[in-house]
């Protein structure tokens, strides 16, 4: 579900001396549905994330590009449980909240990319992603564009939610209830 936060930005990790059995669930959920280097434009909560407290919601549900790496050190753009996993956000900060169009402008990250992780992002950026997961949209979307930039065709993958959960449907968009809206794509 993506929510409405009176200020859109990205989240500062911040450290914490516990962590909860759902922030630990969550870690895990990230571990096992991103490979390493890899970046997924997503949006929304998962059903296996609806225990954690909104402040560990990635960019609050908004549209984010979301990566895990080894390589680099994390960009500070994500809540502190998952940054302790290796992961960088950068939140979408305009042209998605109270809006029934959602457009993205993406491209095959390259390694050139790699180092291009700040922690926010606007709708008119083009997006260097690996995959788009599943994106949970509102129920009021009706229109949702995915424009490959470049001067080739764009070779990038859609992913589930729960990439290990067995199952051949694969939608690009879905909102928490199941009844979307998206009637052009």
């Amino acid at each position: 579900m993506v929510t409405s936060t009176p200020t859109t930005h990205a989240q500062r990790s911040s450290s914490s001396a516990s962590v909860t059995t759902a922030q630990t669930l969550a870690q895990e959920w990230f571990l096992s549905n991103f490979d390493d280097n890899e970046t997924q434009l997503a949006a929304g909560v998962n059903s296996a994330l609806k225990n954690v407290t909104t402040s560990d919601v990635m960019c609050y549900g908004t549209p984010s590009i979301q990566r895990r790496t080894n390589e680099a050190s994390p960009n500070g753009g994500c809540p502190a449980i998952y940054t302790s996993v290796n992961a960088s956000c950068s939140c979408l900060t305009s042209g998605y909240s109270d809006s029934d169009t959602w457009e993205f402008h993406v491209t095959l990250r390259t390694d050139k990319d790699s180092a291009k992780y700040p922690t926010t992002l606007s709708s008119t950026d083009i997006l260097s992603i690996d995959s788009i997961r599943t994106l949970l949209v509102p129920s009021n979307l009706t229109t949702l564009i995915i424009i490959g930039e470049g001067v080739y065709p764009q070779t990038i993958t859609f992913v589930s939610q729960d990439q290990s959960l067995p199952g051949s449907t694969l939608p690009i968009a879905k909102t928490v209830d199941g009844t979307i809206g998206v009637t052009t794509v």
